[in-house]
């Protein structure tokens, strides 16, 4: 596999995505049901898990948006892709200002909690359908190419959008697992 301070190619970030999202579920699956919804930080393992569903989704939102579009609305990112250590970088750079998650991505169940299944289903359904814009509408010589809006970090290219996600992947992993530690 490429470093991260290379680029990774299409397939080495679906699978480095896939990666990180199923440790994320071997975790939560060893929460115990009395503590998954209980707020020990700022949220639960279920409000982490749904802040992650949200963010996917926003994601294929955008991704399934026709590229014509994305140059009409964005423009051309007129420069090269930073790395992955490069956006995890100036990620952790805006978190650390204080900075948190856009509205849109608010963890919010309503007035009903879903069970486990149901929350893990959400979640899994929302990546697969985010992984499969990346799989089947996206090369990996186009993700360079055009760029997306992202509430921290500004414009950002495809290709960092996609190494965004692998490192907020990891740091909701390292969040839920402190928060499974504590439940025992």
């Amino acid at each position: 596999m490429a470093t991260k301070e290379t680029h990774l190619n299409k397939f080495q970030i679906i699978s480095s995505t896939e990666s990180i999202a199923g440790e994320i579920l071997r975790v939560c699956s060893q929460v115990p049901d009395a503590f998954i919804f209980r707020r020990q930080v700022k949220w639960s393992v279920a409000e982490n898990l749904d802040h992650l569903r949200r963010c996917f989704e926003q994601s294929r939102k955008e991704l399934q948006t026709p590229k014509l579009l994305l140059r009409w609305r964005y423009g051309h990112p007129g420069r090269e892709s930073k790395n992955y250590n490069e956006v995890e970088n100036s990620y952790r750079q805006q978190l650390e200002a204080g900075h948190a998650a856009a509205p849109a991505c608010q963890p919010s169940f309503g007035n009903q909690l879903p069970g486990r299944e149901q929350l893990v289903a959400s979640f899994r359904s929302s990546l697969t359908h985010y992984l499969n814009q990346l799989r089947f509408n996206w090369e990996d010589d186009k993700m360079d190419n055009y760029q997306l809006p992202h509430p921290l970090l500004g414009k950002i290219t495809v290709r960092e959008w996609m190494y965004y996600h692998i490192v907020h992947c990891w740091l909701h992993f390292d969040t839920i697992r402190r928060l499974k530690e504590q439940a025992y």
